[in-house]
């Protein structure tokens, strides 16, 4: 419709002065349509569309890319066939083993979602807040964001969006923590033991610090997900807590 419209405005403006005067008025007319149906289209069906997560597409289906409207294809609606991106590559270079999303699409977890903290994880954030610069880390800013929103309190994002950027060093991490600046460390995904998170890979930056981590300090659960506390090395038997 849009096409269709366009093309007779333009013919008409364009040869306003041989046809007749209403004809003119018409192609005016077309000229309008055509101007305002595709963002009005967009804008309503945006409107009545729900959204989730991060990336989310806008307006009709256009038939391209993985999502319903357009490249971005990667939010609430938008999914790869069988979960799986080609060869396992994530936007900005991140890697999940074999190319499998969790779960087999969708969400993408702690990618595209924040992740939401409960009551007895903000407790645990804010008790003792101002001793810390950050009173966690966490991998990918989405995971981070979740914490930092969550208790008001700052919480490291380690590898920027989704947890490949180089930053912090796996030294640099180190320094923090042997300074007493952070507290805690979110376990890989934000949940459980289960594997690793946004971007982890097995040879980034993040992977490298999450290895540090589970080696040298102790594993506590607080609610429904998983830390290590940054203050409480492990013994040589090593150990685990509940929170």
């Amino acid at each position: 419709m849009v096409l269709g419209a366009g093309a007779l405005g333009a013919f008409g403006l364009a040869n306003a002065t041989w046809l007749p005067a209403w004809t003119s008025r018409a192609a005016g007319a077309a000229a309008v349509v055509a101007v305002l149906a595709g963002p009005a289209a967009y804008t309503v069906n945006t409107i009545a569309t729900p959204h989730t997560g991060s990336i989310v597409t806008a307006g009709p289906s256009t038939g391209f890319g993985p999502g319903g409207g357009g490249p971005g294809g990667l939010g609430g609606r938008g999914q790869f066939p069988g979960g799986q991106f080609p060869g396992g590559q994530l936007p900005g270079g991140g890697v999940f083993p074999g190319g499998q999303l969790p779960g087999g699409g969708g969400g993408l977890g702690g990618l595209l979602n924040a992740t939401t903290p409960s009551a007895e994880v903000v407790q645990a954030l804010q008790q003792d807040a101002s001793t810390y610069r950050w009173v966690a880390a966490a991998v990918g800013s989405q995971n981070a964001a979740g914490l930092q929103l969550g208790s008001g309190e700052p919480v490291m994002s380690i590898g920027g969006f989704n947890g490949s950027d180089p930053s912090p060093t796996l030294a640099e991490f180190k320094e923090y923590v042997a300074a007493g600046q952070i507290h805690y460390y979110l376990a890989s995904g934000g949940g459980g033991r289960g594997g690793p998170g946004p971007g982890l890979g097995t040879n980034g930056t993040a992977a490298q610090i999450t290895a540090w981590v589970q080696e040298t300090y102790t594993q506590v659960t607080i609610g429904s997900m998983t830390f290590y506390d940054l203050t409480a090395p492990l013994s040589r038997s090593g150990s685990a807590q509940s929170a």
